[in-house]
């Protein structure tokens, strides 16, 4: 196995350690937002939708940190840079008056689930750099 190989295993292991730790503490911080707060929306927010938001992005991302460290010489800043970025325009739509469905923005929502866009993104900057390479 050349080294190349063993690099992109890693990575691999890397982009789904990240997905599945990304998942397990969007879930953990949303149940105890809903336990202190009252909070739910579960016919949008529930374990199926924060998992899969959680994990895609995640995968896309490992997908990404590959392209960028192949194709230049300073791949994890770019990354890292890139990562936070779009986590943050990401948020974004949160703070609309109304859900996608037009449902009225309910109280509690920005809260509930801005972290939530901002913990993938935070877990994969941490997680690839340290245990691709």
């Amino acid at each position: 196995m050349s080294s190349n190989q063993t690099n992109m295993k890693k990575l691999v292991m890397a982009t789904l350690a990240s997905a599945i730790v990304s998942a397990v503490l969007n879930n953990i911080y949303f149940m105890i937002y809903c336990k202190l707060t009252g909070f739910g929306l579960p016919e949008i927010l529930n374990f199926g939708s924060i998992t899969a938001a959680s994990i895609f992005p995640t995968l896309i991302g490992g997908l990404v940190y590959y392209l960028l460290n192949k194709y230049t010489s300073k791949g994890d800043m770019i990354f890292t840079i890139l990562s936070l970025v779009l986590a943050i325009l990401s948020v974004g739509g949160n703070f609309k008056a109304t859900l996608p469905n037009g449902m009225l923005t309910p109280a509690g929502f920005v809260i509930a689930t801005v972290p939530m866009h901002l913990i993938p993104a935070i877990v994969a900057v941490i997680v690839l750099p340290k245990f691709s390479k």
